[in-house]
Parts: structure tokens; C-alpha cells; sequence
């Protein structure tokens, strides 16, 4: 089954000491890019974090982010520190310039922890149980990711079973067609010759040579049976291979190729109205390949 390459996946996951958060969000990109927003601290983590993003989810532009909550006011409380030199530099400085001012009263001390660089919350590690409520979380994300792109691309995937079926339906009206129009060119160049009277002599060698020349030129059948292999491809590769996206891609640029080719040497204008929808279909295909993995 085919995967799209946007998704979404969020989770949660706590113990008595923390509640992480994480969300993942995915959208197409040729290559595998990832933005993170991680709580601060999580420098040796990030790496293991994006390693686990490249394996699951191989390409995309993918953005996560991750909050913690601390549950426990114990853990709360020893990962904050307070810089007592500040207050007392803050105090005295605010009880000079209120004697100068002529204001009485006491500074509170909840205004004063409420002053740039009083209160800091500890910079450091995760703890063990921080990183494990983390990592439960980001595991489940990142699943829950996979499945929603499992989704849309089941989506794709039937959207691409119609593309080929109609290219597949147009192909076999060309099978039809083509003998009709060796049919013709023939009695076109007869119908000329004809038309010439007895004003040239042309030697029935010679103008069979001349027809052997003109089918050679528009014969399509090599075209045609390319164009049915790849649709064959196609639909093989749908069923049965993981992360196919560019395999695909490439063999719709090879559809599109001989489809072109056999537009250009059919010369007859049913054939070429069947060229025309094989192409839009092929065109609908490749806009939509853009967004599979």
C-alpha cells in the first residue's frame, strides 16, 4: 500500500512525575527535511529523535514540537532556582529610589521574584522520567502519522487504479484503430497516384516501396506495446513495493513519452483525440505522484 507524505499525529503520554506532549505534522517534499521545537536541555536527544523521524517516515518536511508539563510540585520545585543576589540588588535599589521619592511601604516579595533574572528554571538533562514520557509520546505520534498517511494514500492509490484505466481503456480503442488507419493511409496514397493520371508512370515496385516506406514511418505498434508495459508496471509497482513514489514518477515520464511519440506519428485524428486523454490522465497521475512517498 502506498503512503502520502502528509499526515498528522499527535499523542500524549505521562507517569506521576511529568505529561509530554507531541505533534507531527507532514507535508510533500522531494527530500526528507525536519524542523523540531523540543523543551530545553534535549541537545543529545534531538539527534535520536530525528534519527527515529528519517527511519518511519523517510521523506517529507516534517515539523514536531514537544511540550512537558511537570506534574510533580516536588520535581517542579528543584528545577527552579532563585538568584538571592539579584533580589537583594533589586531591593536595594528600589528602597533608595523610594526614599528619594518620598514613598513609603515595603517591596512585596512576590513583586520582587516577578523581576527579570530572579527566578530561573534550571537549564539541564531531562531526567529519566521526563525523556520516557517523552519518548512514549513521540513513538505514538509518529505512528499515528503513518497511519493517517496510510489513508490518504489508500485515497491516491484508488485515484491511480481509475488514472490507469481509462489510459488502459484508451489504448485498446487505438488497438482498434490502428488497422482502420493503415487502411487509409494506403487508399490515400492510391487515391493519389490515381489522382496523377497517366502523367507519371510509376513501376508497382517502386510503389510498393513507397507504401513499405510511408507504414514503416507512422507504424505506432511499438509505442503501443511500450505504453501497455508500463501501465502494466504501474499497477505492479501500485500492489506490491513500499516507498514508491519516485519509481512511479519515472514510469509515468516514460508513459508520457511514448504516448507523445505515438500522437505524433498516428496521423489520424481518433487516435489523436485517445493521445489527448491518455496525456490529461497522465498529467492528473504525475500531479498527484508529487505527494506520494
Amino acid at each position: 500500500m502506498i503512503q502520502s507524505m502528509t499526515g498528522y499525529g499527535h499523542a500524549s503520554a505521562q507517569n506521576a512525575d511529568y505529561k509530554a506532549t507531541v505533534e507531527l505534522k507532514s507535508i510533500n517534499s522531494r527530500s526528507l527535511e525536519v524542523h523540531v521545537r523540543l523543551p530545553s536541555g534535549y541537545f543529545k536527544q534531538e539527534a535520536e529523535i530525528k534519527n527515529l523521524l528519517a527511519a518511519k517516515l523517510v521523506r517529507g518536511k516534517i515539523t514536531l514540537n514537544v511540550s512537558v508539563e511537570i506534574l510533580n510540585p516536588a520535581v517542579k520545585k528543584s528545577k527552579i532556582r532563585i538568584d538571592e543576589e539579584a533580589i537583594i540588588s533589586y531591593y536595594v535599589e528600589l528602597q533608595r529610589i523610594a526614599q528619594r521619592l518620598g514613598v513609603e511601604g515595603r517591596l512585596p516579595l512576590a513583586e520582587l521574584l516577578r523581576l527579570p533574572g530572579v527566578v530561573e528554571e534550571a537549564a539541564g538533562e531531562p531526567d529519566p522520567q521526563e525523556w520516557a514520557a517523552v519518548s512514549q509520546a513521540l513513538h505514538q505520534a509518529v505512528e499515528r502519522l503513518v497511519q493517517d498517511r496510510r489513508r490518504e494514500g489508500k485515497v491516491l492509490e484508488e485515484d491511480f487504479k481509475l488514472r490507469l484505466e481509462i489510459v488502459a481503456g484508451e489504448i485498446a480503442k487505438i488497438q482498434t484503430l490502428d488497422p482502420l488507419r493503415i487502411a487509409a493511409l494506403k487508399n490515400r496514397l492510391a487515391q493519389a497516384l490515381k489522382d496523377l493520371g497517366g502523367e507519371v508512370a510509376v513501376h508497382e515496385d517502386r510503389y510498393n516501396q513507397e507504401v513499405l516506406y510511408y507504414l514503416e514511418k507512422y507504424d505506432v505498434h511499438e509505442e503501443k506495446v511500450r505504453l501497455s508495459a508500463h501501465v502494466e508496471h504501474f499497477a505492479q509497482v501500485l500492489e506490491n513495493e513500499e516507498q514508491q513514489g519516485k519509481k512511479l514518477n519515472f514510469i509515468v515520464q516514460e508513459m508520457w513519452r511514448e504516448a507523445n511519440t505515438l500522437g505524433v506519428k498516428a496521423y489520424d485524428a481518433q487516435i489523436q483525440q485517445s493521445v489527448v486523454v491518455i496525456k490529461d490522465e497522465l498529467e492528473k497521475l504525475k500531479e498527484q505522484l508529487m505527494n506520494v512517498l
